[in-house]
């Protein structure tokens, strides 16, 4: 998937712009995305002394000093500007212990002729040479090179704002202070850019806005703390709008978002993401990672990350070693009055060319023993879990299931659990939370289950987070069923709305219905197909009724599958519920969608029956209304 380019913009200067972006940037990069800054703010370049306050090699330090840079690549252009930017010589990688391989593109050479040769470039004259054309063919090559490419610039308005606030940038994240000079600035210039935006003759995306407040004092004046939070949500509200989710989300979103004043950050140009790694709650890190998140999923999970901030930071650093060198695709989870079989099973897994993590070789020894364990536990793609006869009774064992089961809830890509039962191990001893999994049977012929256990990961190994998915909105009981519809969203076969977290939704309802009304309407935007996953209670609900309604009215693909046999959280099964087409109306014309009930008893057996044919039920759905 192509790079994202942000630009970080501040109508007024001492808001820590530079500050925010360059932290930011290096948390991305320590996590495993490739991230190049750009230091755009050409008449105060400020990003190559931020990446110098870290001790640099000789080489490192020479060149943050004196290698050319942006304005130098601009001359060149102006000498001839039918030769593409050559932007990779302006470039370089920072080795630096915490930098994580950053790269950086300076403002320039800032020896004393700097700011005379910054003078004589006319940026009109500049792009009516082509120099837009150029800009727009360099980020393209940047968006194939780097996942992140970080713009800092310039305060106010200038010649060349409107090419690295609307032209270029696919988010601009503006941060602005608690004065009224500083916000209504800001925000008349993100009005602007997204106007400008839209109407480029390009084909862009629409441009998303990032209000981020900076340098807020909360420890002292927490009563006028309070009065500008709550003029923020009211007057940066339309700038959530296409990302934020439903305006409920908002009040805690610029909470999340709020870059804290701490003095002692105020002094110097310094990274506090690299001296002071802790991630305190008061703290400055603790927003600058909640930024880096935010950033990760692309504006996205927002839910997810109301729900539970930590569980949203540790999902956006899996996305980042996703793919990586020291990605591991299965993680092997064994009690070890087993290990002759977790042996047998690793060698012939790997013989197959499955990378897989087992502690005893892969934990060195005097090596912290559970940090290393977690470590692995996100960096694998899959957990097998083999199950012995006293496998219930292991509590570390099912703690790490517990967290791998809870990462896969939160991750973009499909992560799997297979349970593999030990020969003459009775079905009774696969624990509750694996019950309605695929089971594989492991006797003495190890190559004969790692075969099976290839066909049935290995095509699950090749996706990757950004495949295209039919986009779905599934319509199911909260209370009743969402145990059963994390199974069916851990398919990894469709994309679908985020799913609130308990916290979340009670925030939601108690809005009414026209919160939830909102909410409903915003994630069915884009979606093509409605999927009612009908247990016991689904069809009962009023708003069951609301969605098929609306669905059906824009033209969606309809269909319902019962997911009743499926186990919940406990390792139940419930009654089969009602037909949610039956009967029902829309302007006088009934709704014609097909109702899907596996043919099986099993829970695992239907899992699988599911996992086979939705798809194919929801193309089917999909191309009926068409």
């Amino acid at each position: 998937m192509a790079g994202s380019v942000i630009t970080f913009y501040s109508y007024k200067g001492g808001v820590g712009r530079s500050f925010a972006l360059t932290n930011v940037g290096t948390l991305l990069a320590r996590w495993g995305f490739k991230v190049l800054c750009i230091d755009f703010d050409l008449e105060a370049p400020g990003l190559a002394q931020f990446f110098g306050s870290v001790p640099q090699t000789p080489d490192a330090a020479e060149w943050l000093l004196e290698a050319p840079g942006l304005v130098e690549m601009v001359e060149a252009f102006k000498g001839d500007p039918w030769i593409p930017l050559d932007w990779q010589s302006y470039v370089r990688r920072l080795d630096a212990p915490g930098l994580g391989g950053i790269a950086l593109m300076k403002a320039g050479r800032t020896d004393a002729t700097y700011h005379r040769r910054l003078q004589q470039l006319s940026w009109p004259s500049l792009y009516q040479a082509g120099l837009g054309s150029q800009l727009e063919r360099m980020f393209d090559e940047l968006r194939e090179e780097f996942d992140y490419v970080l713009i800092d610039a310039r305060t106010g308005v200038t010649d060349f704002s409107g090419i690295i606030t609307a032209q270029l940038p696919d988010v601009l994240a503006f941060l602005f202070t608690a004065n009224e000079q500083s916000l209504d600035g800001s925000m008349h210039v993100a009005r602007r850019a997204a106007e400008a935006r839209n109407g480029l003759a390009l084909d862009r995306s629409r441009l998303l806005l990032l209000p981020i407040p900076a340098r807020f004092e909360t420890q002292v004046e927490h009563r006028i703390a309070l009065l500008w939070r709550e003029r923020f949500v009211s007057e940066l509200a339309e700038f959530y709008a296409g990302w934020a989710g439903p305006n409920d989300f908002i009040p805690k979103l610029v909470q999340a978002t709020t870059i804290p004043y701490v003095p002692y950050w105020s002094f110097g140009e310094r990274l506090s993401v690299v001296e002071d790694e802790s991630s305190d709650p008061l703290g400055i890190n603790f927003t600058l990672e909640t930024l880096a998140a935010l950033l990760a999923h692309r504006l996205g999970q927002t839910g997810l990350l109301l729900d539970s901030r930590d569980d949203f930071v540790a999902a956006a650093k899996r996305l980042a070693r996703h793919g990586g060198a020291a990605r591991r695709s299965v993680f092997l989870s064994y009690d070890h009055a087993n290990t002759f079989a977790a042996e047998g099973l690793r060698e012939a897994l790997e013989k197959r060319g499955t990378p897989v993590f087992m502690d005893r070789h892969d934990i060195p020894s005097g090596a912290h023993f559970e940090a290393k364990l977690d470590a692995a536990i996100e960096a694998s793609d899959h957990m097998l879990v083999l199950v012995g006869d006293r496998t219930r009774e292991r509590r570390g064992q099912t703690a790490d299931i517990r967290k791998f089961l809870r990462q896969a809830a939160s991750d973009v890509r499909p992560r799997f659990v297979v349970p593999v039962l030990l020969e003459g191990t009775p079905p009774s001893a696969i624990p509750d939370v694996l019950r309605q999994y695929r089971t594989i049977e492991l006797g003495i012929d190890f190559d004969g289950a790692a075969r099976e256990l290839a066909e049935l990961l290995q095509p699950r190994l090749a996706e990757t987070p950004f495949k295209v998915k039919r986009k779905c909105y599934l319509s199911f009981s909260y209370i009743h069923d969402l145990w059963r519809v994390q199974q069916i969203r851990n398919m990894g076969s469709v994309e679908t709305q985020p799913i609130l977290g308990h916290g979340s939704w009670e925030t939601v309802r108690r809005g009414g219905d026209a919160a939830i009304a909102e909410l409903i309407a915003e994630n069915m935007r884009s979606k093509e197909c409605l999927v009612v996953l009908v247990g016991a209670e689904t069809t009962r609900r009023k708003w069951a009724t609301y969605e098929i309604e609306r669905a059906w009215r824009e033209g969606l693909g309809v269909l319902a599958i019962h997911v009743h046999k499926l186990r919940d959280r406990e390792g139940r099964q419930t009654r089969k519920g009602a037909d949610p087409f039956e009967g029902l109306l829309v302007d006088g014309s009934p709704v014609v969608g097909r109702v899907y009930d596996p043919p099986f008893d099993d829970s695992r057996t239907v899992y699988e029956h599911i996992r086979k044919n939705i798809e194919g039920w929801i193309s089917e759905a999909v191309a009926a209304r068409q």
